[in-house]
């Protein structure tokens, strides 16, 4: 999709849909001029917006991202390539910083197949260990 226009036209057949992701094709969140771009398509439309970001990314990267993208007013958090990390702290670090909720963690190639449904039991095991 290359429009405003477009994106609507394709959400309102997509209606009765739980959920559908937007792709933004990975373009850096440094550049103000496609974060405006990207606050221009998604302007009117009442949807929960979701931020992406790998596990293993470090927590000042996250910081960072997570801030350059503070204009499009970011709902929840899907923490991706779950499993190419050895532990989930950013999770936790960055859940701490910027208060957002984490919905969905993804834990290979295939989406949808390869989302989890997030939960503090999974985060916090996959962190410090199962404690039973």
């Amino acid at each position: 999709m290359t429009t405003p226009l477009e994106l609507t036209t394709a959400l309102n057949q997509l209606d009765s849909t739980d959920l559908v992701l937007v792709d933004t094709v990975g373009r850096s969140p440094f550049c103000t001029d496609y974060v405006r771009q990207l606050l221009g398509f998604f302007d009117g439309i009442a949807a929960c917006r979701f931020l992406l970001m790998p596990v293993a990314t470090r927590d000042r990267e996250m910081d960072t991202v997570t801030k350059a993208f503070s204009p499009l007013k970011v709902d929840r958090m899907i923490f991706t390539k779950a499993d190419e990390a050895h532990t989930f702290g950013s999770i936790i670090t960055h859940n701490m910083i910027h208060r957002t909720p984490v919905s969905y963690i993804t834990t290979g190639q295939r989406v949808p197949e390869d989302m989890e449904t997030a939960s503090t039991e999974k985060i916090t095991t996959r962190t410090f260990g199962d404690a039973r």
